[in-house]
């Protein structure tokens, strides 16, 4: 039984794509810099966090993470940053893959309490 489960296990993991085992938070740290690029068709919000990370080896590394910006998530994006910004208030981002421009890909934003 146990040899079943561990070939059930191996091959789940050899069929599952690399870049969603190395999605990952990034440690506690603070946002240090926010910045916006309104070019047409790549709206999105590029921000820094004190312990970056590159877990999927991004091809712009990891100066900056990036924040898909369309009109469902923009302005709770924005105000959520802005506000942890201003306060130092200490978060984790939860990275997962590349965004279209290269930086590693912000999916969710934890405040730690």
């Amino acid at each position: 039984m146990r040899k079943i489960i561990a070939r059930i296990l191996l091959s789940v993991f050899l069929f599952v794509p690399l870049h969603s085992m190395a999605a990952q938070f990034t440690a506690s740290g603070t946002i240090v810099g926010l910045y916006f690029d309104a070019t047409p068709g790549t709206e999105r919000l590029l921000f820094r966090h004190t312990n970056q990370i590159n877990p999927d080896n991004c091809s712009k590394g990891g100066a900056y993470y990036e924040l898909k910006y369309d009109a469902s998530t923009s302005q709770a994006a924005l105000s959520l940053l802005l506000s942890v910004d201003a306060t130092q208030r200490t978060v984790r981002i939860y990275l997962d893959g590349c965004g279209p421009t290269g930086w590693p890909l912000a999916v969710l934003i934890d405040t730690v309490i």
